[in-house]
């Protein structure tokens, strides 16, 4: 089996977690609970999303234009 074969399918994020060369501290771009997904198809797509684990849910029943602009700020 190749690599590529390997690969594909859909992959859930575990950790994004980053340490610089000069230390030995980890920083966690997305906050230590980051969540993800990154599908690959046998016909050459990829997609990926990546997100906060703890952000905001966007409230029920209103959609992204009836929502204040400081939830959506939140959410997105």
């Amino acid at each position: 089996m190749t690599l590529r074969e390997q690969l594909l399918g859909a992959w859930q994020l575990v950790a994004w977690k980053v340490r610089w060369e000069d230390s030995d501290d980890f920083t966690y771009p997305f906050g230590e609970k980051a969540r993800g997904l990154i599908v690959y198809s046998d016909n050459g797509y990829m997609s990926a999303v990546i997100h906060a684990g703890d952000r905001a849910s966007l409230p029920a029943g209103l959609g992204p234009k009836q929502m204040p602009a400081e939830a959506c700020a939140l959410a997105f």
